[in-house]
């Protein structure tokens, strides 16, 4: 192939409509636990202290909550990933190993959100959220202005998934109050695991009875009480380790900030530094955004 200003548009072309077609077929399950944000600038911030509203008689003024002190931050990254082609490959026509590359670049970008909020949710037990503690922490205060009030825990440890304990996950949760000591009616609802536990996690929310250590069944009272979602990525922390959400309400867990979805870029131009320094073509995407944490009272992680 002879390669000309012509032709790499016509290659870029063609790369551009692979990389379109990785971004439609590439599953992605993050929605399922996780909201998008638009972001509009380097760091936005959000009031997530506020997010559990609750009417009261209305007696005298109006009682609004102001805790600006609480605000959570969260500034965008950047992402990037880039395939450089050789230009022997384009003069002998050996494009379509290329092709596919382009298609797994877009998949990669459809996943990008779902790949960061993984690392989020590994990383909740030493990041911090909008309370000021770690999103999966013992120590969450109940009203953060007044300690009388004392402590909550989304985080369980010496925890195997199994029926008591899955019970003892979903009662804590049920049982989060806000500040005015009222609560706050979360419905854990979906069941998150590593592949190694999909099989128990199953049995627990899904048969319809449930073997006892004695040896006999009873009807499974928690049958449809959760879905069930399986991360392979989990795995990297931990095979045992599992997490209960309410993803009912409008609000989730965690979000994903959207500031730029992935935008097909290259470098083509023959008389770019890099193709006369290496001979080589680059086409890649690029993407701004950051995976962040929104109610802690949402989710539960326990370990075993």
């Amino acid at each position: 192939m002879l390669i000309t200003p012509s032709t790499l548009d016509s290659l870029t072309y063609g790369f551009h409509v692979d990389f379109k077609r990785g971004l439609e077929l590439a599953p992605a399950t993050w929605k399922q636990w996780a909201m998008e944000m638009p972001s509009g600038t380097k760091t936005e911030k959000y009031p997530f202290a506020n997010l559990f509203p609750r009417f009261r008689e209305w007696v005298g003024d109006r009682i609004s909550k102001s805790l600006t002190a609480n605000d959570y931050s969260l500034t965008n990254k950047r992402w990037e990933t880039t395939v450089e082609v050789p230009r022997e490959d384009i003069e002998d026509d050996r494009i379509g190993l290329w092709s596919s590359a382009m298609e797994d670049m877009g998949s990669a970008a459809n996943l990008l959100p779902e790949d960061a909020l993984v690392d989020s949710l590994i990383a909740g037990g030493s990041s911090l959220c909008y309370d000021g503690q770690y999103f999966f922490d013992t120590d969450h205060p109940v009203d953060p202005y007044d300690s009388s009030k004392g402590v909550q825990a989304n985080l369980l440890a010496s925890t195997a998934l199994s029926e008591a304990n899955y019970a003892a996950a979903r009662a804590a949760m049920r049982n989060f109050k806000g500040d005015d000591g009222k609560r706050l009616r979360v419905e854990p609802n979906l069941l998150v695991v590593p592949p190694a536990l999909e099989r128990l996690a199953r049995t627990l929310v899904q048969a319809d009875h449930i073997s006892q250590s004695s040896g006999s069944t009873q009807t499974n009272v928690y049958k449809g009480s959760a879905g069930v979602l399986v991360l392979p990525e989990l795995t990297r922390d931990s095979a045992t380790t599992w997490y209960l959400f309410d993803v009912s309400r409008a609000i989730k867990p965690l979000f994903w900030q959207k500031r730029i979805a992935p935008e097909f870029q290259m470098v083509t131009s023959l008389q770019a530094e890099h193709v006369i320094k290496t001979d080589k073509f680059l086409w890649g995407a690029r993407a701004r955004g950051a995976a962040g944490y929104a109610l802690w009272q949402l989710a539960m992680k326990c370990t075993a």
